[in-house]
């Protein structure tokens, strides 16, 4: 997809801890209470976001300049992915225009540039982060086949797609059919609005926020177990 990178890998972090959280859509300041609950270290602890950082909630802007903090990484979610199609697709644009995208077309066109600048400087499709527990992935939606597709494909339009906005893994793990994801540890992603969080063989997702809060987890909780905050 031009102009979007679509895997970047994220050294091991030596100094400090990873937290992971869902989709924010918005509501980035009921996450800086959690991430306090937490006793979160800005100077030395990161924290992974599953994408979908905007629309519906308070403030979306705000919600972007995350990406400008060192200690914050996102995924592309479908909302980012909406925002930035919707500039040259009608159709996609209504779309978004219905569905809490508003915040966006009322903005002056510098300001609307510098916010989609962020989306495609700072949130690949999908990251790869080294941690003293395993690779663990990060994607907003549905893997691709194997892990190892985002480094040595350039995956399609359909592909990037479904990596998105795709729910059939999410399906296959809610009935008890969950695959395992190849080439990767353990696979966190958000997108489905869920009640609880929901594991797969490798996989875990947690968007929980509009239903039951955020999850905020560290690497060894996402991989041992996990601790609710919210």
């Amino acid at each position: 997809m031009k102009g979007l990178t679509q895997h970047r890998y994220i050294s091991k972090n030596d100094s400090g801890k990873d937290y992971y959280v869902g989709d924010i859509h918005g509501s980035w300041g009921d996450m800086y209470d959690l991430l306090e609950d937490r006793d979160f270290d800005f100077e030395h602890d990161r924290l992974f976001a599953t994408g979908d950082l905007i629309d519906q909630g308070m403030d979306s802007p705000g919600a972007l300049r995350l990406l400008e903090e060192s200690w914050f990484f996102s995924v592309l979610g479908g909302r980012e992915l909406m925002l930035l199609e919707g500039q040259h697709d009608e159709q996609v644009r209504a779309h978004h225009l219905g569905n809490g995208g508003e915040w966006s077309y009322g903005l002056h066109p510098n300001k609307l540039a510098g916010y989609i600048r962020l989306i495609q400087e700072h949130m690949p499709l999908a990251i790869t982060i080294d941690t003293g527990w395993g690779l663990v992935g990060v994607i907003h939606a549905e893997a691709p086949e194997t892990w190892s597709c985002l480094t040595s494909n350039e995956l399609s339009k359909e592909q990037w797609q479904a990596c998105c906005s795709g729910s059939k893994d999410y399906r296959l793990a809610k009935e008890g059919r969950g695959r395992l994801v190849p080439g990767i540890d353990m696979l966190v992603s958000g997108s489905v609005g869920c009640d609880q969080l929901m594991r797969g063989p490798n996989q875990c997702w947690i968007d929980t926020y509009e239903r039951s809060g955020f999850y905020i987890l560290t690497t060894e909780e996402l991989i041992k177990g996990v601790i609710k905050v919210n």
